[in-house]
């Protein structure tokens, strides 16, 4: 078997990963691509050869965001994933489409990597799985999907081979429940020789999520009893649970941006597993409907938290709200979890007040400054698991051996320490990006 992170390993970027010549099948997982500084996208390289079967594991954007540009290079390929995960997906798609579109109709210099008809072509060719349930793609072969705990729809993947090749390939994991979904857990009727993990925070101790959801409360409605806005910049589909957060304890709470069509389709799906929480939207969560509601928020002056995308602060309804709150004293802007390099909630955490933080006008070419005089704070309401997490739960499922990626070279080192010590026989390998791994003893 050979195994190759062509991107999303070590380091982070687009999730896509390549398993090759395995009992002569190729499976990829996940298509995404990297978000860069002003709203640009990334494709990760996609491979030339035969692919037999593409599992989706999740619909976030750097993991699903090159599907139909994979589907258009591959009409060999079939494609698997979750409900939940097929309708965030094709969220996503045509999400970039239209930014893409919008952008080459500006006269902007852009590659689109696919058009709408990409997008329905490979929405045609990608099949749901409704259960957590093993189920066989070929003769021989069985595979099951099951809940990981990351995001609603999200899965970890086993396979088992006519050989009897176990495996489990699980990227993006949390085990701490949220307000729809409940954290992952051991399924001890399956033992995989090989597992792959994620080691996004491979490298931190996160604090314990109650707790955290606690302080994240507290500090909000200090913001609003000193009559202060709380402007909580997320990513469209882990915002709906921080929102619920929020509403839940009585907080008043906007949700705008991708956010809104993302509890639609949480509201409407099934659920797919007994992980998936039954709840029901509370009427103080509110979604805002255009740029006239935004305004009017902002000129009502009534205290409130706003959820709303994008998340690193790039694009998106969020500069609506930004430059009003930034120059606000009593307002304050929530980091409530992971921020790439670059981007602008990066470079908004590493400002002290008074200094600026600027922004690239997409019409004018040039850069805007705006002063910062709120508070900015960060949270970790992550739908990550810790290193000690992560290395936990490797030694309830001691695998014989394990490979580490969607992980910085930090966190990689960490996370193969953490696990080395609670199990010092077994093989950890790194997925670094483009290098090709070669397990001969399968």
């Amino acid at each position: 078997m050979k195994f190759t992170a062509l991107s999303g390993g070590i380091p982070l970027g687009a999730a896509h990963y390549l398993i090759e010549e395995l009992e002569g099948k190729n499976i990829a997982f996940d298509c995404g691509v990297e978000i860069l500084r002003g709203g640009n996208t990334r494709m990760p390289p996609v491979t030339d050869k035969k692919v037999d079967l593409l599992c989706v594991t999740h619909g976030h954007l750097d993991h699903v965001g090159g599907l139909a540009y994979f589907a258009k290079c591959h009409p060999e390929t079939k494609f698997l994933g979750t409900k939940v995960t097929r309708r965030f997906a094709e969220m996503q798609l045509w999400d970039s489409f239209g930014i893409t579109a919008k952008k080459i109709a500006e006269g902007k210099k852009v590659e689109a990597y696919f058009n709408g008809d990409d997008i329905r072509a490979l929405m045609k060719r990608f099949k749901i799985v409704r259960r957590p349930k093993w189920f066989g793609p070929w003769p021989g072969w069985e595979i099951r999907f099951r809940p990981n705990g990351h995001i609603n729809g999200s899965a970890c993947v086993d396979i088992q081979t006519p050989n009897d090749f176990r495996m489990t390939f699980s990227v993006d994991t949390c085990f701490n429940g949220q307000p729809t979904i409940m954290g992952a857990k051991v399924y001890n009727d399956f033992h995989p020789y090989t597992l792959f993990i994620e080691g996004t925070y491979g490298d931190r101790t996160l604090p314990d999520r109650q707790g955290e959801e606690e302080r994240f409360i507290g500090y909000v409605r200090d913001v609003l009893q000193r009559g202060g806005f709380a402007l909580v910049p997320s990513f469209g589909i882990g915002g709906v649970n921080i929102a619920l957060v929020l509403a839940n304890a009585g907080i008043p709470t906007y949700i705008d941006g991708m956010i809104r069509t993302t509890a639609d389709i949480i509201n409407i799906s099934n659920p797919w597993s007994a992980s998936d929480r039954p709840f029901v939207f509370p009427e103080n969560l509110q979604p805002v409907a255009n740029e006239w509601h935004r305004q009017q928020i902002l000129k009502g002056g009534k205290p409130c938290a706003i959820v709303t995308t994008h998340g690193m602060l790039e694009f998106g309804p969020v500069w609506s709200y930004l430059p009003h709150i930034l120059g606000d004293n009593n307002s304050a802007v929530i980091i409530p979890g992971y921020q790439a390099e670059e981007t602008g909630g990066y470079q908004l955490l590493r400002l002290e007040r008074g200094q600026a933080l600027e922004r690239k006008n997409e019409k004018t070419g040039e850069f805007e400054k705006y002063q910062i005089y709120c508070d900015v704070e960060k949270f970790y309401l992550s739908g990550h698991a810790s290193g000690r997490e992560i290395a936990d739960y490797v030694r309830e499922v001691n695998p014989w051996e394990m490979v580490i990626l969607h992980a910085s070279y930090r966190s990689y080192h960490s996370l193969k320490r953490m696990i080395k010590e609670r199990l010092p026989i077994i093989k950890v390998h790194g997925a670094f990006n483009g290098q090709e791994l070669i397990d001969e003893w399968i």
